[in-house]
């Protein structure tokens, strides 16, 4: 017998063969699955001819459409697919999204950081490291940042905020470091043990104050000088024959614009005030205070220059009742370098 149309190895009938056979050039054969022939084989999960389309619910690979398949499927939502290459911290995620600043992916090389918040406080900022100077600021870390390199407005450039320059009792800015004594309360103390007080100046606080050859400032009464209530809550009262000082040193201090000393107190006196010498007797220099006698603390201060000399010799502030009535009852006393520079 003749070939039968359709058979294999036999011409095609009218384009067809029978199953299992497929027709090539006219011919009926057996032909190897393969993508692209249109018939879903095994390992395939599509097959539409390879017709180009990615997008189209099947690939040219015969496969369903997934992240990670190399195609970028826009109807799967993807906005890239670089198959393998895909990465949390390259160009595309695994999620086949294009990487971007606020997505909780560290971008590498691009990004310092991402805390995938819109937050400007944080230790994350605009996917940069927050720093002192950026212009945010970091909550926790930092009271300012204004940015810029100004650090004599009020924000320094450490980004804390610059604190306005106070006054003391008698009007005198606090522009350098202070130390203070007190007899507010102490009723009954012996004199040389006031209240004392530091200003909050770094790398000057009581050592700094010290002579070589005392571990701290100290107060020297010369005379008798009670601690009283004075009518104002506490007072060393300083007679006229009596002289009270306060001893200290200079030695980490190397130069200052000038000091001040600020006191309050009043004159122990039915009818008139007081005058009290403040000076500094191993250089003989000082001015004078007047305090008034009403049942008030009354305040007064002087400026007294350079009067203190920088180094380790042993000085002092002199306080000494030289007229009207001649007993001062103090109870406060503060001296401050201007500008110091230490």
């Amino acid at each position: 017998g003749g070939c039968v149309p359709g058979t294999e190895g036999c011409a095609c009938d009218g384009g067809q063969c029978d199953d299992g056979l497929t027709c090539v050039d006219g011919v009926c054969g057996v032909v190897a699955p393969s993508c692209g022939d249109g018939l879903v084989d095994d390992g395939e999960e599509c097959d539409d001819g390879q017709n180009g389309d990615q997008d189209d619910g099947c690939t040219d690979l015969c496969q369903t459409p997934a992240c990670g398949d190399g195609f970028t499927q826009g109807s799967l939502g993807e906005q890239c697919d670089q198959g393998n290459g895909n990465s949390d911290g390259g160009a595309c995620t695994l999620a086949c999204q294009l990487a971007v600043c606020g997505d909780g992916l560290v971008l590498q090389g691009e990004e310092e950081c991402d805390d995938g918040n819109g937050s400007d406080t944080d230790a994350c900022v605009a996917c940069k490291a927050a720093s002192c100077g950026d212009g945010f600021v970091w909550a926790g870390q930092e009271e300012c940042d204004d940015g810029n390199n100004n650090d004599a407005d009020d924000c320094a450039n450490n980004c804390m905020i610059n604190q306005p320059v106070g006054v003391d009792a008698c009007g005198y800015p606090e522009d350098g470091p202070w130390i203070q004594i007190s007899y507010k309360g102490k009723e009954g103390y012996p004199s040389t043990s006031p209240t004392w007080t530091y200003s909050n100046t770094p790398g000057y606080g009581e050592p700094e104050w010290t002579h070589p050859n005392y571990n701290w400032p100290v107060i020297n009464a010369l005379g008798d000088i009670p601690v009283e209530e004075a009518k104002i809550g506490g007072a060393a009262v300083i007679g006229p024959s009596d002289r009270l000082r306060l001893m200290l040193g200079f030695l980490s201090l190397q130069s200052y614009d000038y000091a001040t000393v600020c006191v309050t107190g009043r004159s122990v006196s039915v009818g008139s005030g007081v005058y009290a010498d403040i000076w500094n007797p191993p250089m003989g220099c000082g001015d004078e205070v007047f305090l008034s006698h009403s049942w008030e603390v009354h305040t007064d201060g002087v400026s007294i220059g350079t009067c203190f000399v920088p180094g380790g010799s042993l000085q002092a502030v002199e306080v000494d009742p030289t007229g009207g009535s001649s007993t001062l009852a103090l109870q406060t006393l503060r001296l401050t370098l201007h500008g110091a520079v230490y």
